[in-house]
């Protein structure tokens, strides 16, 4: 469990989102988006039922996950369901992970860590998924990921970025 505010940006090619959250994680998992003027944008909810979005204007949506909702919602692959194991600077169960000297690449993200706080836990996330991630047919198996990694460049605009920086742990 963890609750956290901070900053989200995503970007491939031309799309580009970006907003201030809050997030605390339990086993009922909350989100909070804003403008980073704080303006609402969206809460989500997420429980062993999935994942349901209300936006500011009171339109409801919902799915079978996080990373569902966030495809459906955004148009981006977005890895959500592994950030728990990922901000504890874990791999996530269920995939080989290959370490890396900041971080390491699983599912087909290179995680990367910034800075971390006193107790260790990370205050920046990069995150970065080659074209496996825009079409949602993420690689599963070592050799998979090992061939799209070198398939594309990182300056290829099909290339998904992530930047996560943790303003504030909020302690539980």
């Amino acid at each position: 469990m963890f609750s956290f505010n901070g900053r989200l940006m995503a970007n491939q090619g031309e799309r580009r989102f970006s907003a201030s959250l809050r997030w605390s994680q339990g086993e009922v998992s909350r989100i909070l988006l804003t403008t980073p003027l704080g303006q609402a944008l969206a809460s989500i909810d997420v429980d062993s039922g999935g994942a349901r979005l209300t936006t500011a204007d009171g339109r409801r949506h919902a799915a079978g996950s996080l990373s569902d909702l966030a495809r459906r919602g955004l148009g981006l692959s977005l890895p959500l369901e592994h950030l728990p194991w990922w901000m504890s600077g874990r791999d996530a169960p269920g995939a080989p992970a290959t370490p890396g000297t900041d971080g390491f690449t699983q599912y087909g993200w290179t995680v990367r860590y910034g800075t971390r706080d006193a107790r260790g836990r990370p205050l920046r996330i990069d995150a970065e998924c080659l074209a496996a991630c825009s079409s949602g047919q993420l690689p599963g198996t070592r050799a998979e990921m090992d061939k799209t990694a070198d398939a594309r460049p990182e300056t290829d605009p099909a290339t998904l970025r992530v930047r996560l920086i943790i303003d504030q742990w909020l302690d539980p």
